[in-house]
């Protein structure tokens, strides 16, 4: 931050901050998406006088739906939102209903995307210690009581053990597994970074099996999630499609277990 507001003194850019400039507060949230309410600055003192009037924010506030899960998620719109406020006062036409349609519209592969249920099966893309421990949000928001099986790979320069640190308080079990990347770490390494957290892990090899692996552990009220990796996430992306056919033919059972062929 103090080398943006340096920057733009010296550029004589004005620079628009999301909390000083422009305020949000999230709505409500399901697994279907979720809704938050934003207004700038100078509609503050608007904004207290009618909630100390009893009044609620949809008479004052502008409300926004998005797809996307996760707190983060409404931090980025809200973000998105305010720089499009601010490309509208500088003249260019964008009408509210394109920003709405836009942002209920959005799509985000990867980025905790349900794949399933019954078991939930849910793919996120978190590849380093902030993304793991807003993932760890996500799941607390979403699935709080919900027993967690990870499959998780990681590229080898990344901090491996800060991601687990972030997320296997949650996890009862994790399998490891490793993209076909030169850079990813092995399903070893990350299986002996777990179990030194306390963490029971099975070893795996390619994402594809090692799904079908992962499935085998989770029960229907169960969650199976898959992350560490941009890659693994794409992995698993790819080949969900067949195994979530297998599953609706029957040949997997409802709680994952494969069934021989």
């Amino acid at each position: 931050m103090k080398v943006l507001l340096e920057v733009s003194r010296e550029r004589n850019a004005p620079l628009t901050l999301v909390g000083r400039d422009w305020h949000f507060v999230p709505d409500a949230h399901a697994l279907e998406g979720q809704s938050f309410y934003l207004w700038p600055t100078a509609d503050q003192e608007k904004v207290n006088a009618t909630l100390a009037q009893g009044g609620d924010l949809t008479q004052i506030a502008l409300r926004y739906e998005i797809p996307l899960l996760g707190y983060h998620q409404v931090i980025n719109a809200a973000t998105a939102v305010a720089a499009l406020r601010t490309l509208q006062d500088q003249g260019m036409n964008i009408s509210e209903e394109a920003v709405r349609k836009g942002l209920r519209s959005v799509r985000w592969e990867g980025r905790f995307q349900l794949l399933n249920r019954a078991p939930w099966v849910v793919v996120d893309s978190a590849h380093n210690v902030d993304s793991a421990r807003r993932l760890r949000i996500a799941l607390d928001d979403y699935f709080p009581t919900r027993r967690v099986v990870l499959l998780f790979g990681a590229s080898d320069d990344k901090d491996i053990a800060g991601m687990l640190d972030a997320l296997l308080p949650r996890v009862s079990r994790l399998v490891a597994t490793r993209s076909t990347h030169p850079r990813a770490a092995t399903p070893e390494k990350i299986a002996a970074l777990a179990r030194e957290r306390g963490c029971p892990t099975v070893i795996s090899g390619d994402p594809a099996p090692a799904l079908v692996e992962a499935l085998a552990l989770v029960g229907p009220e169960d969650v199976l999630l898959a992350a560490g990796s941009l890659f693994v996430a794409g992995a698993v992306l790819e080949e969900w499609p067949a195994i979530h056919k297998k599953i609706l033919s029957g040949k997997m059972a409802k709680s994952g277990n494969p069934e021989a062929d």
